[in-house]
């Protein structure tokens, strides 16, 4: 049953419909995998050139967002916008969640917050034998009750994205397209037509339209 989070995430941040290019002028991509480009340009790098903005990444394979350490409103001076759509992945495959994940997100979010820029996150969908994530469904409740309280923070809804791609398959422009073609042949990364269709979704989300 695909959940009525969509509305959720529209509503409560604020629109940065005005001017995308300013807001893609100078990205910075944190993440893992997906977001260095495994088998595809990560979603907010395509979004960012798509405006013909400047991108830093920092995204490592399997590096969970507790190992970024402390942000602070310094070290995202000068960017115009975060997309870190799977900075939360691995730490959902910890078995004893602690206090470096809440620490990091929670200083992305404020340094965000304190520099006015946009930051756009992703909830972690249930990846049933690929992965043990018994810190997922912690992890997904507590980012949705942080972010959504901000002004500037935004989440793809990957949970509900993937419910839909296995059960009826995302409707893309005329075409609906099913999980195993909108990822990678080790169906964890996204391929160049998955990895489009969320930097779309990312852009719609900094506009405040519904997905």
């Amino acid at each position: 049953m695909i959940r009525s989070f969509f509305v959720l995430i529209v509503l409560s941040p604020a629109a940065f419909a005005a001017d995308l290019n300013q807001v893609f002028s100078n990205t910075l991509v944190l993440g893992a995998s997906v977001s260095r480009g495994f088998a595809a340009p990560g979603p907010g790098t395509i979004a960012a050139k798509r405006h013909k903005g400047r991108v830093k990444i920092i995204a490592e394979d399997e590096k969970p967002g507790a190992s970024y350490g402390i942000f602070t409103p310094q070290s995202l001076a000068g960017y115009s916008s975060v997309i870190a759509v799977d900075f939360l992945f691995w730490d959902t495959a910890t078995w004893f969640l602690n206090g470096p994940t809440y620490k990091s997100l929670n200083s992305l979010i404020a340094s965000a917050e304190a520099n006015k820029i946009p930051l756009v996150l992703g909830d972690v969908p249930n990846l049933v034998g690929w992965l043990a994530q018994p810190s997922r469904n912690t992890i997904n409740a507590y980012l949705e009750s942080v972010c959504l309280a901000e002004r500037n923070c935004f989440i793809v809804p990957f949970v509900d994205l993937h419910e839909q791609a296995m059960e009826t398959g995302i409707l893309i422009g005329t075409k609906t397209y099913t999980f195993e073609q909108l990822m990678a042949d080790d169906e964890l990364h996204l391929n160049p037509t998955g990895s489009q269709h969320i930097s779309g979704m990312i852009i719609k989300l900094l506009q405040g339209q519904k997905l």
